[in-house]
């Protein structure tokens, strides 16, 4: 019989530190990006359901305007909100992650994106998904376009104002390369990317060392 109890207690603190090791090896996993992914295949899914059998709430009292649109998520979060003047989408559009985590604002005129410069947008985990910023050149308005994987830098694609790409660049080695995956890169990419690097310098600075911080704790 007391055989029997100690081997009773013996397998049960096994158990016991058995299921922490679980809880600890769960909880290195998610840390993987393979996680995030199936996160948000997950929210794709959301929105796929958001799309094809809408949740809509108008609010009439708003000021200025005709009225504020609201579509929400199956799970009863907020999906995106813009609100309405003269039948289009006028003033201030807002989008959110399944989570509630803010995706992006962008503001609207007659329907349309009024302004294209200094956009932001996240991912469902908080962190920069992509950033778009203005810059002249020789009389001529560029746009530059940086993406980001799970905040690390990723690619830069700079357009001209009829929206054709000029030059793109991958971030490599903690810099910027030349890469022709779209199109051949124009003559003066080279001068396109200084000029980007002298506006965005203390940004890049700051994510690298975010990065290089992260990396460390996940050691």
């Amino acid at each position: 019989m007391k055989k029997y109890i100690c081997f009773s207690i013996v397998m049960l603190l096994y158990l016991v530190l058995f299921s922490q090791k679980t809880v600890q090896k769960d909880s290195v996993d998610k840390s993987d990006f393979r996680w995030k992914v199936q996160i948000e295949n997950l929210d794709n899914e959301e929105r796929r359901k958001a799309n094809n059998d809408p949740i809509v709430k108008r609010v009439y009292e708003t000021l200025g305007y005709d009225y504020l649109e609201q579509h929400f998520y199956h799970n009863g979060n907020l999906y995106y909100q813009v609100t309405f003047k003269n039948g289009k989408q006028n003033g201030l559009y807002e989008e959110y992650h399944p989570n509630g985590q803010l995706s992006y604002r962008q503001e609207k005129e007659d329907g349309r994106k009024s302004n294209s410069c200094n956009f932001i947008s996240f991912d469902r985990f908080g962190d920069t998904s992509a950033t778009v910023i203005c810059i002249p050149y020789n009389g001529e308005l560029y746009y530059f376009q940086t993406g980001y994987f799970y905040g690390n830098l990723s690619y830069l694609i700079v357009n001209n104002y009829r929206s054709a790409i000029m030059a793109e660049f991958r971030w490599s080695d903690n810099k910027w390369v030349k890469h022709n995956y779209h199109v051949k890169p124009v003559k003066y990419a080279n001068k396109l990317l200084k000029l980007y690097k002298k506006r965005t310098a203390p940004q890049i600075t700051r994510c690298t060392a975010n990065n290089a911080v992260k990396s460390k704790k996940m050691d």
